[in-house]
């Protein structure tokens, strides 16, 4: 809730979220799944998807400097340091421990350079949503800031799954 107050159009957005919502978030762990909640669209209507994205991508790397996941940041880091790998580690193994009932990841390296990571059996409002899609790239690319990855990143749509392809100099 820090976060959005600290936006300009703090005000509006909230005033935009059901009670019910606002006390859903409020109450939350920082990761914690939202299904039903309309903040995605409503951020993006307030502020633009620019903005939007620089908001969930910043909110996805500042989690990396609490306690649960910092813990997670320095396990992947030193088991196989800053960049590609850590990233592919925590796509794989963080995702489904952090939220739950959202579907898992997997993680194929297709080549030197290259890997997928694929969200499969999310919600559908997760596929289909575009507000949330705009936040779920963000996030991949927050944990990519995180572990300090350089990488070109590109999402693919497929039936019932996102893929997120990874390529970068080996």
């Amino acid at each position: 809730m820090t976060r959005i107050q600290s936006l300009p159009e703090a005000e509006r957005i909230l005033a935009r979220l059901p009670p019910r919502a606002q006390e859903s978030i409020e109450a939350a762990i920082p990761t914690a799944w939202l299904p039903l909640l309309p903040f995605p669209a409503i951020l993006l209507e307030e502020i633009g998807e620019a903005r939007a994205r620089a908001f969930f991508r910043a909110h996805a790397a500042a989690q990396f400097d609490t306690p649960l996941y910092r813990g997670l940041l320095r396990t992947a880091q030193s088991l196989f340091g800053r960049g590609v790998d850590a990233a592919l580690w925590i796509f794989a193994k963080g995702y489904g421990h952090a939220y739950r009932d959202a579907g898992h990841v997997e993680v194929e390296r297709t080549g030197p350079g290259r890997a997928t990571a694929s969200l499969l059996e999310a919600p559908p409002i997760v596929v289909r949503d575009a507000a949330r899609r705009v936040c779920f790239e963000a996030m991949v690319r927050g944990v990519l800031d995180a572990t300090g990855a350089d990488v070109e990143l590109a999402v693919h749509d497929r039936p019932g799954r996102v893929d997120f392809e990874l390529r970068w100099e080996p």
